[in-house]
């Protein structure tokens, strides 16, 4: 967008990454994306990743080697066979997530050849839903797909609520073949905590310039 003379978005954009080609006409000096008049709070959320330390069970997947990640591995699934893996230490890293979770996710990185009938995960810690035939949420098949494909299942209504009730979650991953049998490539498992803000800055508007009037590390 070139010789623009108004403001193109007038109270401001959230996003994650943007960029922008706008370009404002001659004279034109107030800016092409609107401010509110009042102060703005930028907050920052700690990224906090748990990944899987060890293997608990391994049933039809290739048992990984010494100091190979654990949540790398292959299934060859035989006709109307099943392949599951365990996995479990999912220690949280610093910083540690302390308070009550405002979500917690599991990403899972896979993708299948064959004939795959269902994908499976069970989430197990004290007072998991998820957990079991019944409660085990289905996971997105992927088939023909050049490489991995990253699912992203939500674990806050399964229970999952603290960080702390990482100490003993497995995470069981089953793969159920059709008649024609199937291959599972499992690339990799983590879970994202999030567990309110460590940094809070305040900041105000004028005209071009924007002033950082006060940071706040919260407890």
């Amino acid at each position: 967008m070139s010789q623009v003379g108004s403001q193109v978005v007038t109270r401001g954009i959230i996003a994650r990454t943007i960029r922008l080609g706008i370009r404002p006409a001659p004279g034109y000096l107030r800016p092409v994306i609107g401010i509110p008049p009042e102060p703005v709070r930028f907050t920052a959320y700690p990224a906090v990743i748990a990944q899987p330390a060890s293997v608990t069970a391994v049933t039809g997947f290739t048992a990984p080697a010494p100091g190979a990640p654990v949540d790398v591995t292959d299934a060859a699934v035989p006709g109307g066979g099943r392949a599951s893996l365990t996995l479990g230490g999912y220690a949280p890293p610093s910083p540690a997530a302390t308070g009550p979770l405002d979500h917690a996710v599991l990403q899972l990185a896979h993708h299948e050849d064959g004939d795959v009938t269902s994908a499976k995960v069970s989430v197990d810690f004290p007072g998991s839903t998820c957990t079991g035939a019944d409660g085990s949420p289905d996971v997105p098949v992927h088939l023909g797909s050049s490489g991995p494909v990253t699912d992203r299942i939500d674990l806050t209504p399964c229970g999952l609520t603290r960080a702390s009730q990482l100490a003993g979650l497995t995470v069981t991953y089953t793969v159920t073949a059709g008649n024609g049998g199937a291959a599972e490539h499992l690339a990799g498992t983590r879970i994202d905590l999030l567990s309110g803000p460590l940094l809070r800055a305040a900041v105000s508007f004028d005209g071009h310039a924007a002033t950082v009037k006060q940071w706040t590390v919260l407890p």
